[in-house]
């Protein structure tokens, strides 16, 4: 599909064809992606300004996972406690900013030319990996021809659209697309496209069962050091980091500890055997508790907007009549779910894209407004459309799907039964362990409703296209099995345009499509907080929850 060659003395034509626009942090890019606006579901972002670098230096940090990661390499998985593990291991091209435009990482420079079709890099000069070999153009066209493009969970149906990757000296590469694609660089980030050393990798081993998946080399702020399995990794400091001059990373060392359950995570903080807890591994509930408490810092914006998403299976009677989808949504009582199971800090939503990615989201489609909480309309429209109750004033049973680990969406479901119960609507609560679920959702499909968490990962190609595009395939991909050419029609022309000013109007009118057909629903925008030990200085810059952590250091240590 793609071909691989050096034109080093080509460089000055190929620069020429290229278009460059100033983008930020000095690159230089036309579809610098997004910036997302509005609050944190009620949780506010806590900002620092330390003192001198010299004065940062030193100290270990104790994470907590949910769970022990399966691989340390982020090029081949989305597991979360693989991604927080190994994103501080290996890096991207890019990374983002507070506000999702596109900073430079293992890239420091890029242009794309005005058809949107060539992309080239410049490669940070001086970066080696952590057995000290020099990181080169070879690494990153390595990784995308042969991991990237093929194991990509999130980015190897993006790079169906690279149709050319040339090396054109050690320090520059060019990306030829066959369509242009808005969303490219977003999906360059370490927790999409983690750059892999070929030198390592470039064995012939199969990738996703390579040794070197848990003795890993990569370029970024820690090194891997040791892994004791069911307990924890340890990470520590890379010494030859590009960021070095900037007194980075601060830490000495960082443990990857794992816990099997949320309750045992906040029990080794509050006992002093952790620092950290993040967002994926910490319930709403404990965070409301503890975020005031004298030995904590509580940190929000620490993730991409998350939804919990009440996801309709439109294959299943009477759920593929979109008045009766509309009937029960009337039904739920949105802010009584915020207010009960997220003590008020979580978002109401207001259309299927999250107001947090503001760019996208048009605010001109509120759904509250559309399908206001009544129990009194949700009956009368059932009744309208022949739904009537039995005996025992039932109306019919349908049932809903969750993971049985997250305590928040055992919660939420709860209050959707009892909601549904005053329309004349049995929901029958099926808690399951994650790995059952994705089998009866994914595989046998023998389900009603399904209550799920979605990350934006702060694009809607990236993170939300797989909820509702026809050709969506595979684990954690449109569920409800929707499919409309009008919704795939939208999704291709917003991937295909530049910059939010391009793309956005697309998104626009995708937003009142979903609102019309209720595919799913967001039940909540959930809130993405952190809690630190007193004196740990968070991370300031990123809402990427796997990348920063060379800026996290000890303000004071325990």
């Amino acid at each position: 599909m793609k071909r691989y060659r050096w034109i080093g003395a080509l460089l000055a034509m190929v620069l020429a064809v290229a278009a460059c626009s100033g983008g930020g942090g000095g690159a230089s890019s036309t579809t610098s992606t997004t910036s997302a606006s509005g609050n944190e579901g009620g949780v506010t972002s806590t900002t620092v300004e330390p003192g001198g670098a010299e004065d940062r230096r030193g100290g270990t940090m104790i994470q907590a996972l949910s769970g022990e990661p399966s691989s340390l390499n982020p090029a081949i998985t989305t597991s979360t406690a693989d991604l927080y593990t190994g994103c501080k291991i290996f890096e991207g091209l890019v990374r983002f900013d507070k506000e999702y435009n596109i900073l430079p990482s293992l890239a420091e420079t890029w242009e794309i030319s005005d058809d949107g079709l060539h992309y080239t890099f410049h490669l940070r000069q001086g970066v080696t990996w952590h057995d000290g070999q020099p990181f080169t153009a070879e690494d990153v066209a390595w990784t995308f021809e042969n991991v990237t493009s093929q194991y990509g969970p999130r980015s190897a149906a993006a790079f169906t659209r690279v149709s050319e990757i040339t090396v054109v000296d050690d320090h520059t590469i060019e990306l030829t697309l066959t369509e242009p694609y808005g969303s490219l660089l977003s999906l360059l980030t370490c927790s999409a496209s983690a750059i892999l050393p070929k030198h390592i990798y470039g064995d012939g081993v199969d990738i996703l069962t390579h040794p070197r998946n848990n003795d890993p080399v990569g370029t970024g702020p820690f090194k891997f050091d040791s892994w004791d399995r069911g307990t924890a990794v340890t990470l520590v400091r890379n010494e030859n980091y590009w960021r070095v001059d900037e007194g980075m990373p601060y830490l000495d060392r960082i443990i990857m500890r794992s816990f099997d359950s949320a309750q045992a995570t906040i029990q080794a903080l509050e006992a002093g055997e952790v620092d950290v807890v993040t967002d994926y591994s910490l319930d709403v509930a404990s965070y409301n508790r503890l975020k005031d408490d004298p030995r904590f810092t509580g940190v929000g914006g620490t993730n991409n907007p998350i939804g919990h998403y009440w996801i309709f299976n439109l294959e299943r009677e009477p759920l593929n009549d979109v008045a009766v989808r509309q009937a029960l949504v009337k039904a739920i009582n949105v802010a009584f779910v915020n207010d009960k199971v997220y003590f008020g800090l979580g978002g109401v939503p207001k259309s299927h894209i999250d107001t947090r990615l503001g760019w996208a989201h048009s605010g001109e489609v509120d759904l509250q407004q559309l399908y206001p909480y009544s129990v009194e309309q949700a009956n009368a429209e059932l009744d309208a459309l022949g739904l009537t109750r039995d005996a025992n004033g039932l109306r019919f049973t349908i049932d809903l799907v969750y993971f049985i680990e997250t305590s928040e969406l055992e919660e939420t479901a709860q209050i959707l039964r009892e909601n549904l119960r005053e329309i004349g609507v049995d929901l029958q609560l099926r808690p399951l362990e994650q790995n059952v679920a994705q089998n009866v959702i994914w595989s046998d499909e023998d389900f009603d409703t399904f209550l799920v968490r979605f990350n934006s990962f702060g694009d809607v190609e990236v993170g939300l296209r797989r909820l509702y595009h026809c050709d969506a395939t595979g684990p954690f991909t449109n569920p409800g099995h929707y499919c409309t050419d009008e919704v795939d029609r939208l999704l291709e022309q917003g991937a295909a345009a530049s910059g939010p000013e391009g793309r956005a109007p697309y998104y626009h009118e995708l937003e009142k499509v979903l609102a019309r057909d209720l595919p799913n629903i967001s039940v909540i925008e959930r809130p993405a907080a952190d809690l630190l030990r007193k004196g740990l200085v968070p991370r300031q810059n990123s809402p990427d929850a796997y990348d920063g952590w060379e800026e996290v250091y000890w303000e004071q240590q325990p």
